[in-house]
């Protein structure tokens, strides 16, 4: 729901395509950040490998849970021109029945 951090307008968010995967929430230690930090990422049905789009989000926190859908806020890690840039994001996750 965000790019490089900048909210984006809803008529731009919305012709975003839906990721599909199973979603991976566990605390994992971060040695560039020197702690351990809450990790959500998207993770393939089929092999267990997490997916590269979108990137893992770090701090990862829900803050908003309906029937419908969950919120998840954080920051992700984008390297920019040789260094590593953190990014506010926002996740907006809908459950699915992840048919095979």
């Amino acid at each position: 729901m965000r790019e490089e951090g900048w909210i984006l307008p809803r008529f731009r968010s919305c012709m975003l395509r839906p990721v599909r995967g199973v979603l991976s929430l566990r605390d994992e230690r971060v040695d560039d950040l020197m702690r351990n930090a809450r990790i959500a990422r998207l993770v393939d049905p089929d092999t267990g490998v997490a997916l590269t789009a979108p990137p893992a989000l770090f701090d990862a926190t829900l803050t908003r849970a309906t029937a419908d859908e969950w919120t998840l806020a954080g920051f992700e890690r984008i390297e920019h021109m040789g260094r590593v840039v953190d990014y506010a994001q926002t996740w907006l996750i809908s459950p699915v029945d992840l048919l095979r």
